[in-house]
């Protein structure tokens, strides 16, 4: 088992899963099931891969599966069906899709308090927990960003945690724009290394915060933009 420092590292530096190459990342707030410290392994990858055959528990719970599904299948060349693009190809190697989310920890077990649950993984509070966040894993995820120059990052969470996305991914005074209803929050053309990418914030996914419309509206940007998937 990690020692507290190990544990507290192998958080903040734990990105997510899927193919980050180019393409659309996909960045929600924070996992919709808890953890455990037994979860972050020395030899856990900083993106990991899905299994088609042992499925994340959180699918059955969200609808993150099949947003993300609706909205990258809408541009891939070779498999434009939702359906069959949620059970065989989102997030998997070769697929330009990846899934992060800006807070590593998932919901805390209410058993617990957030103070209990947060120093169980090396963190000496819950202020200490979001102060390395925004310090040390946002400047991961702008690195890797510079790296893997992906084509569009959509974002879930809008209404609470627009902030902390800009923090992210928007630099300082980057001009954005909305949809006419003002329901999407747009960067374009934001510089990511040698090449741009595209930020798009939208309403979380769950409880019904995103609409049809948002959907709708979101795949259109895609398609503005280009964006090409396999």
């Amino acid at each position: 088992m990690l020692n507290n420092s190990e544990l507290r590292n192998k958080v903040l530096y734990s990105l997510g899963y899927g193919d980050p190459e180019g393409g659309i990342w996909f960045v929600g707030i924070r996992e919709g099931l808890g953890h455990e410290p037994d979860d972050f392994k020395a030899e856990s990858p900083r993106w990991g891969e899905v299994s088609r055959h042992d499925p994340e528990p959180a699918k059955s719970k969200t609808l993150i599966w099949l947003i993300e599904s609706v909205l990258a299948s809408s541009v891939s060349e070779n498999h434009p069906r939702c359906v069959y693009y949620e059970e065989n190809c989102l997030w998997q190697p070769g697929s330009h899709t990846c899934h992060l989310n800006l807070f590593p920890l998932g919901q805390h077990d209410k058993r617990k308090s957030e103070e209990e649950y947060v120093r169980s993984f090396g963190f000496q509070s819950s202020k200490d927990y979001y102060e390395s966040v925004r310090k040390i894993r946002f400047q991961l995820i702008r690195d890797e960003v510079q790296l893997r120059k992906p084509k569009a990052i959509v974002c879930f969470g809008r209404k609470s945690y627009k902030d902390d996305f800009k923090l992210a991914f928007i630099p300082l005074e980057w001009n954005s724009s909305s949809d006419s209803r003002e329901r999407l929050l747009l960067f374009e053309k934001v510089p990511c290394g040698d090449a741009k990418t595209n930020v798009l914030i939208m309403n979380h996914f769950s409880n019904g915060h995103i609409k049809h419309y948002d959907r709708i509206e979101a795949v259109k940007l895609l398609q503005k933009w280009q964006i090409r998937l396999p």
